[in-house]
């Protein structure tokens, strides 16, 4: 397994009016970026971040979830929020560990009372950001209002990045601030080089002329060319706004379909580009020996520290924790002192991303069920292609060959369809798996459907409907 250093991190939270499509644009990022093979609606109820049983029932983000996406080298950790006021909680423990905030504004409905506690909080934590202004295929979705708004509101820190081409009411481009340059859609994530329409030559020199602003402001030197007239290149331009967009003295927008997957890729690229590594942030605490302080830093050379943003309490694997380290090296057996309880603990099974290490095992390297550290994870939600699958507890550290034959065997075969799978060697079960491998100390003890468990005769049968029966009550009861 690939092992991203500090300065391949980002750590960014997504937040936003309840409804403006924070977790759909969570879900085209998913699948622009190959994480997954086909996008999930909220409508649908098969969305990655929005896997609890209420948050598919009521339609809207519940609690925090956190999926991992690579792009560019770069592992991005979003951290998608609800929206509502409801679930404000969820919203402070997610932007405490985030170094760098996604806005989102959806286009029709415009800045809302969401937005701006979405600001407050970003000013609170006191991290880069940027806006989104989503929905731009809805006919009424407007741009230019959204961007006066935020600029009446925020002033001349507001900076578009992008301009909406839109021709029959369909948004078919962009024009590149920065570069100057229009481009048109071919398909996901590929466009082609166009000319820049007229309707939008004169808002594009409102936006230009702002991030040149900012860009002069960055040097004496810069401030003498601006001066001057002289142009900056676009390296120079993209150097200054890294700068700008880290000390919050300039925040970018962006826009695009969540729903087309328009423009994602930019929002990718911007992410990778303009928000900062965990290193470059500050992070300090006190220290229990000398009662000074500790500066940590990220720093992975110090001793460790470490402090829990989530706890999670889950009907199958019980309570766990969502750690954001903050110096040093965390390994499994490590004893830590717990500040809050004024003990000593010693960490139980770590996991570098419940999403990460079943999605990247299945989508790259195939079924590898060896058994190895990568493959320790709790319940979690991948996909294989086309097969969704659902993985309990972790395989047998050492796994029959015959078994893991078979797994490798099944996956592919269910690659042709969407298929649901569980996979555990405790014999209980989910009764929505469309097939169900039941194993015991790395062997496969019996497979197939739920009704074809059911009717099994046998030791093994009969503990399935018991386990079975427990888990549906248990679960239906949560």
């Amino acid at each position: 397994m690939y092992v991203y250093t500090t300065d391949q991190i980002r750590n960014v939270v997504v937040l936003g009016h309840g409804g403006c499509g924070k977790t759909s644009l969570v879900e085209a990022m998913a699948h622009v970026s190959g994480l997954t093979s086909r996008i999930g609606k909220v409508s649908d109820g098969n969305t990655l971040s929005d896997y609890d049983k209420e948050e598919i029932k009521r339609k809207f983000s519940i609690s925090t979830s956190v999926v991992p996406v690579i792009w560019n080298e770069v592992k991005i950790n979003f951290l998608d929020t609800p929206g509502y006021f409801d679930f404000v909680g969820e919203v402070e423990e997610a932007v405490a560990a985030a170094d760098a905030a996604i806005i989102v504004v959806s286009g029709k409905s415009g800045v809302e009372v969401g937005t701006q506690k979405a600001w407050d909080l970003c000013e609170k934590y006191n991290l880069p950001r940027m806006f989104f202004i989503s929905e731009m295929d809805v006919d009424n979705a407007s741009f230019r209002e959204v961007v006066e708004t935020l600029t009446e509101q925020y002033g001349k820190k507001i900076a578009p990045f992008y301009q909406p081409i839109r021709e029959n009411e369909k948004f078919v481009g962009y024009v590149n601030v920065v570069k100057k340059s229009g481009r048109r859609f071919t398909g996901i994530g590929t466009r082609e080089k166009c000319e820049i329409p007229d309707y939008c030559m004169d808002n594009l020199e409102i936006y230009r002329e702002a991030l040149m602003d900012a860009v002069a402001e960055t040097s004496e030197e810069f401030m003498e060319r601006y001066f001057a007239g002289e142009e900056f290149t676009a390296s120079e331009i993209i150097a200054a706004l890294k700068f700008n967009v880290f000390d919050g003295s300039i925040m970018p927008v962006s826009m695009g379909s969540s729903t087309e997957l328009r423009n994602i890729h930019n929002l990718l690229n911007d992410i990778v580009d303009y928000f900062p590594s965990p290193d470059k942030r500050k992070c300090a605490g006190i220290s229990t020996k000398t009662n000074g302080i500790f500066e940590a830093n990220y720093d992975f050379s110090k001793a460790k520290s470490a402090y829990v943003f989530k706890s999670i309490v889950d009907p199958f694997i019980g309570k766990y924790s969502l750690v954001k380290v903050c110096s040093g090296v965390l390994k499994p057996e490590d004893v830590m002192y717990n500040q809050g309880q004024d003990i000593e603990e010693k960490l139980n099974k770590l996991e570098n991303g419940l999403f990460t290490q079943v999605t990247t095992e299945f989508d790259k390297n195939g079924v590898d069920f060896s058994g190895g550290e990568s493959q320790k994870v709790a319940i979690s939600r991948a996909f294989y292609k086309d097969a969704e699958i659902l993985i309990m507890d972790e395989p047998s550290s050492a796994l029959d060959p015959i078994a893991e034959y078979e797994l490798n065997k099944a996956m592919e075969t269910a690659a042709k369809g969407k298929t649901v799978f569980y996979i555990s060697h405790r014999l209980s079960t989910t009764v929505t798996a469309d097939k169900i491998f039941m194993m015991e100390k790395g062997k496969i003890i019996e497979s197939g459907s739920h009704e074809e468990l059911m009717n099994l005769n046998g030791k093994y049968a009969e503990m399935f409907r018991v386990q079975s029966q427990k888990y549906k009550e248990n679960y239906e009861s949560v």
